[in-house]
């Protein structure tokens, strides 16, 4: 009976190593609770920092990028409506003459 109990422990827990009846120390590491959870989750936690990293550096460089353009955006505003001014002078400009012209005719 003993023996029965010893071979199913063994093949239960699959720990020895079937040449020397001895425990294998990398089968206890991987067959034990807490080291595949713990290696697993140390390597979720450092690849979860690397794509962290990888995010916080291309926000980075696309508010880099935003503000250029809304740099140029500005710029460009800035320049419409100093051509929209030019614009409603030579306008106002034009319509005097016109003005001027119905009047002399």
């Amino acid at each position: 009976m003993s023996d029965f109990i010893n071979f199913i422990y063994k093949l239960d827990n699959k720990l020895y190593n079937q040449t020397d009846n001895k425990i294998d120390d990398i089968k206890l590491i991987i067959n034990s609770d807490n080291i595949p959870r713990t290696i697993a989750n140390d390597y979720m936690i450092q690849s979860m920092i690397v794509q962290l990293n990888n995010l916080i550096s291309n926000l980075y460089a696309n508010e880099e990028d935003q503000l250029d353009s809304i740099k140029k955006y500005n710029k460009l505003k800035v320049q419409a409506q100093n051509d929209l001014l030019e614009y409603e002078t030579d306008l106002e400009k034009l319509q005097q003459k016109k003005n001027y012209l119905v009047q002399f005719l």
